[in-house]
C-alpha cells in the first residue's frame, strides 16, 4: 500500500467467500485429495445447507472511510486464503493480530458470519486492536 494511503482511514469492511475447486488434485490411489479440503459452504445458495464442497475460503479486509469522513480508495488491507477445514473468521483475525499494532483499527463493518462466532474467535482479538462496531 502506498505510504500516503496508510493514514487515510482506520476503518475496515471484512468478508469471506468459498472458492470451490475441482478434484483434479487427487492422486491415483490416494484416499485424500492433495489440494483443498472438504468443507461446508457459507453462502446462501439454494439447496441443502449441510452440503460439502471441495475448496478454500478467501477472506478479505478492505479500507473504508471513517464515519463522517471523505471517501477513501477501497484498498485491500489484508487477505487470507485457507483450506476449508479452517474457520475463515479465525484465520483473518489471526492474520490481523500478527501484524497490526494495538489501537490501529477503527470501525469494522463485518458480515453477519463474523457476528455469529464465539467472541474469542473474532470480536475480542479485533477489539484488542482498537476495533469498534
Amino acid at each position: 500500500m502506498p505510504e500516503e494511503c496508510k493514514q487515510l482511514s482506520s476503518s475496515l469492511a471484512v468478508d469471506w467467500s468459498d472458492l470451490e475447486s475441482s478434484l483434479t488434485g487427487r492422486q491415483k490411489g490416494a484416499s485424500v485429495p492433495t489440494r483443498g479440503l472438504l468443507g461446508t459452504p457459507s453462502c446462501e445458495k439454494p439447496g441443502p445447507k449441510d452440503e460439502l464442497f471441495f475448496g478454500y475460503y478467501f477472506s478479505l479486509a478492505t479500507m473504508v472511510n471513517d464515519e463522517g469522513e471523505d471517501a477513501v480508495p477501497e484498498l485491500v488491507r489484508a487477505m487470507v486464503l485457507s483450506s476449508c477445514h479452517l474457520d475463515p473468521v479465525v484465520s483473518l483475525s489471526r492474520c490481523w493480530s500478527a501484524f497490526v499494532p494495538p489501537g490501529a483499527i477503527g470501525d469494522v463493518l463485518a458480515d453477519s458470519g463474523y457476528a455469529h462466532r464465539r467472541a474469542e474467535s473474532f470480536a475480542l482479538p479485533m477489539r484488542a486492536l482498537g476495533a469498534s462496531w
